[in-house]
């Protein structure tokens, strides 16, 4: 009884890993196809998606087929399909690259943010911790494989003294459990297993080298993205000037923040401590409204996002002709009070997102004289083709090494 009270609770534990992981990978989902339009648990362009399949009255294969193409839905006649195709004035994005188990692991996700370790408003619940873990759930099927074969052996004990009792000759001596657990064939697969356990983690290890997911600097000025994105909505670009036309992103010149800040003089929640290190590195005098004093120099922010020197990566080609929205890489932006690092950026998580996002390859002036064929497909009306970024090259080793 001991022996499947056992196996049920490594089960169990095996179970709840393999949900967190679907919740984990729903969340990478989430981030490269949703976030831009959706919240969890708020509205933002679309609807709160917490509340999504409710709401679709538990009809899972309508919602899916609203979520890969909602004009479908509509046609259909679906009463939701219907109700929402309005709901903002953007259309929504199609989605047939997507399958049924990759949106069931992003409502995975939806449905239990924890699991992925973040609270229902996208925040870490404690400061994260890029250490690789073991898979729990591959510890407790090396338990299982043992507590099967401690349960084979005593089977074979039984039978052995069986057939002795059968032949009238004395049954050999039963093994304990030590004695069972300490011969050769069991240590020499538990040596396999270490060895495998042990690659497997220092692999990943070796993976994650460089990484900065998570990462959240103390800058210099205590800036708030939350209150100028979020709750003024400035646009990212606006700060961010050469993004759209440049391989690098750019930090804002002092200059910038004097646009706004000659007249707005006090924050809402940091007084005006914070906005005079503005001052003091442009050398304006707040009292006389003129560049008066000496200049501090430029305000040394500190640098987040880096990736290695052999990686080429171009916000240009991303912004202008992929025409991805910033919140796709670094997260709901918006809603940061303090700005942390969103995605690994890893080689994986690059490659992942160039074979699943779908290429806006029509009314794209940059891809109009290119790759006729695909354009000759869509020009046909095949409604199962669409361009992902992997069919234009964007899995080709040179175009991120060079």
């Amino acid at each position: 009884m001991n022996r499947i009270v056992s196996i049920v609770i490594i089960l169990f534990f095996g179970f709840t890993a393999f949900g967190q992981d679907m919740a984990i990978e729903g969340k990478k989902l989430f981030q490269q196809n949703c976030s831009s339009c959706h919240k969890v648990d708020a509205p933002l362009i679309g609807p709160q998606l917490d509340e999504a399949l409710d709401n679709w009255g538990g009809d899972k294969e309508a919602m899916y087929l609203w979520v890969k193409n909602w004009s479908e839905a509509v046609d259909a006649g679906h009463p939701r399909a219907i109700e929402i195709q309005d709901y903002d004035a953007s259309a929504m994005t199609l989605f047939p690259q997507l399958s049924d188990e990759d949106i069931d692991k992003i409502f995975a996700y939806v449905d239990n943010p924890a699991a992925a370790g973040e609270t229902p408003t996208g925040g870490a619940t404690t400061p994260i911790d890029n250490t690789p873990s073991v898979n729990w759930w591959l510890v407790g099927l090396l338990i299982l494989f043992i507590v099967i074969a401690l349960i084979l052996s005593q089977v074979s004990d039984k039978l052995e003294n069986l057939a002795a009792e059968r032949e009238g000759r004395v049954a050999p001596r039963t093994k304990t459990l030590s004695q069972k657990l300490i011969n050769k064939q069991v240590l020499s697969i538990l040596a396999l297993v270490a060895v495998g356990i042990i690659g497997f983690v220092a692999y990943k290890n070796a993976a994650m080298l460089g990484r900065t997911k998570g990462y959240k600097p103390t800058q210099p000025i205590a800036f708030s993205h939350q209150l100028h994105a979020g709750t003024l909505e400035i646009e990212c670009q606006y700060c961010h000037t050469s993004a759209a036309v440049s391989k690098q992103a750019s930090i804002p010149a002092t200059n910038v923040c004097m646009n706004c800040h000659m007249g707005v003089q006090e924050g809402p929640t940091t007084g005006t401590a914070e906005i005079e290190k503005i001052y003091e590195s442009a050398g304006f005098n707040p009292q006389t409204l003129e560049y008066d004093a000496e200049p501090a120099g430029p305000i040394e922010w500190v640098r987040m996002h880096n990736l290695p020197d052999h990686v080429y990566f171009s916000h240009a080609q991303h912004v202008t002709v992929g025409k991805i929205d910033c919140q796709t890489c670094h997260g709901p932006i918006e809603e940061m009070e303090v700005v942390e690092q969103n995605a690994d950026l890893s080689m994986g998580w690059c490659i992942d997102c160039h074979r699943e996002t779908k290429v806006q390859f029509t009314e794209n002036a940059y891809y109009e004289e290119l790759f006729e064929e695909y354009h000759d497909k869509i020009a046909a009306g095949d409604k199962d083709f669409f361009v992902t970024v992997e069919k234009i090259g964007g899995t080709e080793c040179q175009k991120c090494h060079y």
